[in-house]
């Protein structure tokens, strides 16, 4: 059986200056560090990742846990391993950059919704204006009118062609 590349070697004095493999793993409750001597391991199991010891008491939450050794991939599975890794990483990025692009395409239809607005204020400026000037005979309320209205519509025109000059540039 293959010791992971986390074990270390270490010189305890108290047993006669022998070196002892140490393998690290860690607790499935309280995800603290365990350490074990890999000679007293015993396999009772295995996954495509670990290889699964027996069960001992942490020493983090005192709870039964079991100790496992990682298995050692072959270099070529290392490689497949890191090319896999990067290609989904490259995706995450993509799909969360198209995710961006698709939760900021929102601001065109807001600058078109406010230029609508601003221009139904300047239509609803004019009737205002145009009761007004009827009924107090005074003329000069239509120009206030037809300036409302003309500046509405200014508005209007200039937040739709903002919108489209995003939309144009998103495009590329």
């Amino acid at each position: 059986m293959e010791i992971p590349e986390r074990a270390f070697i270490t010189d305890d004095d108290s047993r006669n200056n022998i070196h002892t493999m140490i393998a690290k793993c860690k607790c499935q409750y309280c995800n603290g560090a365990l350490e074990f001597e890999s000679e007293n391991f015993q396999e009772s199991g295995q996954d495509q990742r670990q290889i699964f010891g027996q069960f001992v008491p942490c020493p983090h939450c005192n709870k039964q846990t079991i100790i496992y050794l990682e298995k050692l991939a072959p270099q070529d599975n290392v490689r497949a391993f890191l090319k896999e890794r990067d290609e989904s990483r490259i995706r995450f990025l993509k799909e969360r950059n198209e995710s961006r692009i698709r939760s900021d395409s929102r601001i065109e239809d807001q600058l078109e919704t406010a230029g609508i607005i601003i221009l139904l204020i300047g239509l609803v400026a004019f009737l205002a204006s145009v009761f007004l000037a009827v009924t107090s005979s005074q003329i000069e309320w239509l120009i206030v009118g037809f300036a409302a209205v003309f500046q509405g519509s200014i508005f209007f025109l200039l937040f739709k062609g903002f919108a489209e000059v995003i939309r144009l540039l998103r495009e590329k």
